[in-house]
């Protein structure tokens, strides 16, 4: 945020800019604009603008959740949890998770999760938050291929994810957040909410392998602007795991791909940070696997996911 703040320079340029970047969208495909863009672009306003203001700008880490956590326990307070309920939920989770989630969607999470065990049957939650916009929640007990089945069944229901939140929290239970875009155009989202929180459930009870899915048939603009396919695995810094980064043209049941290919090498999703622009994904993931060890293996999987990819174009 400091960075850019001070590439932009002061106030009546970050104005313009603001106004002139919600114009150029709006204008060029109205289709395109929805109220998680709004957010986004809203949001990197505002931090902008105190930046620019000359309000001190922490970017410590502990100081910004320090900040957050007097939000976070007045809103979980104001939904009637109990202290020992709020004690519990927010101990069982780390510095990570409050920093990548919203005060609204922590307090939704907190809710939906009060007095569950984390071994109880998957927790799915829909919310319709714009047209043709679904936030969905899942929570459960960590086991390998989740996500791989999750992004299976949105394939299978057309459904394109915009955003990804994944988190798995100390008890070993997974806290999963999805935004994502109905490409059917469905007219009424109430019964196919209902009807997809039962698919997903039995999806996830499957224990059979996964198979690989059908090509998806990519829109006219990415075929005539078809984004060059970049896949980047690295070592993480404090040597757990390994960060992939990928960038590529988004279509149904890219990341069905991606996560079934991951866990074919016994290599699992622990958390993304997908980005889905138009037709363009820019997406990074931290995964884990004894095979990342492997310098080969690791190429191999990069080989693999090109080859995967590059194959549904």
């Amino acid at each position: 945020i400091a960075d850019f703040a001070a590439l932009v320079g002061d106030k009546a340029h970050l104005d313009a800019l603001y106004l002139l970047t919600v114009a150029d969208i709006r204008a060029t495909n109205p289709k395109v604009w929805n109220t998680w863009k709004a957010e986004l672009i809203e949001d990197l306003y505002t931090k902008a603008c105190a930046a620019l203001l000359g309000n001190r700008l922490r970017t410590d880490k502990q100081s910004l959740f320090a900040e957050k956590e007097l939000s976070i326990r007045s809103a979980l307070f104001q939904a009637g949890l109990s202290d020992e309920q709020i004690r519990g939920f927010l101990n069982d989770l780390d510095l990570t998770y409050f920093m990548r989630h919203a005060v609204d969607d922590i307090v939704w999470h907190a809710t939906i999760l009060s007095d569950k065990p984390v071994d109880s049957e998957p927790i799915i939650e829909l919310k319709e938050v714009s047209p043709g916009l679904l936030k969905i929640f899942l929570s459960q007990k960590d086991k390998p291929a989740v996500l791989a089945r999750v992004f299976q069944t949105f394939e299978h229901e057309g459904l394109s994810v915009l955003e990804a939140r994944i988190h798995t929290t100390r008890s070993g239970r997974i806290l999963d957040t999805f935004l994502v875009q109905d490409k059917r155009n469905r007219p009424n989202l109430v019964d196919f909410k209902m009807g997809l929180s039962k698919r997903l459930r039995e999806n996830l009870a499957k224990n059979e392998e996964l198979r690989p899915t059908k090509t998806a048939r990519l829109s006219r603009r990415s075929r005539s602007f078809p984004v060059k396919t970049v896949i980047d695995i690295e070592p993480d810094d404090a040597g757990k795991g390994a960060l992939l980064q990928m960038t590529c043209t988004d279509r149904i049941g890219l990341l069905y791909t991606v996560a079934r290919t991951l866990a074919s090498y016994g290599v699992s999703l622990v958390s993304a940070k997908i980005t889905t622009l138009d037709e363009r994904v820019e997406d990074v993931f931290f995964i884990e696997g004894d095979t990342l060890k492997n310098p080969e293996t690791v190429l191999f999987i990069e080989t693999e996911l090109l080859r995967v990819i590059e194959e549904d174009t």
